[in-house]
């Protein structure tokens, strides 16, 4: 990504043309997972309103940043354990609140649990109900840590899986009879697929999870950093910026 380093030797020269700092003694690296359509890949550089937004805010903040692309179970591993790793797409829930050091929510998500519309037989109007049938979900995702919290039970009721597409095989499969998913994501991994989203259904939605991504860094991270963060996206916001950006990503 050319921009990105670009942007890493400026930010850089300008450190070293101040005397340097506590903040300066590694870059932020930004880990970010691909979660088409806000995250996505095209001609070799990442694309889509996250990355736009986490850009600007990181330009602002002015200190030297590096975009790396990861699976989300590796980054959420690496926010817990490592230093100056800023990740742009959690989600902030209570269970999260002291693992991270929180700078704001960037993006409005809906999750809801799927199934097959021919799948008659299922019936879920709430959590519970849930409970009687094999459900899967993405490895360390909210929605699945939620699942968790509510008595699912791993290798029991509840599947936890890499990555998106295999939700979506294993339920057209008929190996599970729902899935826990962001909306926009699952209907992206269906049409990868090749499969007709008129095929499957919502049928619960979970209110009950926070619906924002958020730009959170890991607890090992300088604090005067995540308060550049922090000013830098309220500055946008404030300016405008940030609704011109969701407004050219169709929101």
């Amino acid at each position: 990504m050319k921009k990105t380093v670009i942007h890493f030797i400026l930010a850089m020269i300008g450190v070293m043309a101040s005397g340097g700092s506590a903040t300066a003694e590694a870059p932020v690296v930004i880990a970010i997972n691909l979660i088409p359509p806000y995250v996505f890949q095209k001609d070799g550089t990442l694309q889509g309103v996250i990355p736009e937004i986490t850009q600007i805010v990181a330009d602002k903040a002015g200190l030297p940043y590096v975009i790396e692309v990861y699976p989300w179970a590796r980054i959420y591993k690496m926010g817990l354990e490592d230093k100056n790793i800023l990740i742009p797409t959690i989600y902030r829930t209570p269970e999260r609140e002291k693992r991270f050091k929180w700078v704001g929510a960037v993006f409005p998500l809906k999750l809801w649990i799927f199934k097959l519309k021919k799948r008659t037989d299922i019936r879920v109007d709430s959590i519970e109900a849930a409970k009687a049938y094999q459900i899967g979900g993405e490895n360390e995702d909210a929605s699945t840590q939620y699942l968790i919290q509510q008595g699912f039970v791993l290798g029991k009721n509840l599947t936890a899986f890499t990555r998106g597409k295999q939700l979506v095989q294993m339920l057209n499969s008929g190996r599970l009879d729902l899935v826990v998913a962001e909306e926009l994501n699952f209907q992206h991994w269906v049409e990868t697929l090749g499969l007709n989203l008129s095929n499957f259904e919502k049928v619960y939605f979970l209110n009950e999870v926070p619906g924002n991504l958020n730009l959170a860094f890991s607890l090992n991270t300088h604090d005067v950093v995540v308060e550049k963060y922090k000013k830098a996206l309220n500055e946008i916001k404030e300016e405008g910026t940030f609704e011109k950006v969701l407004r050219k990503w169709g929101r």
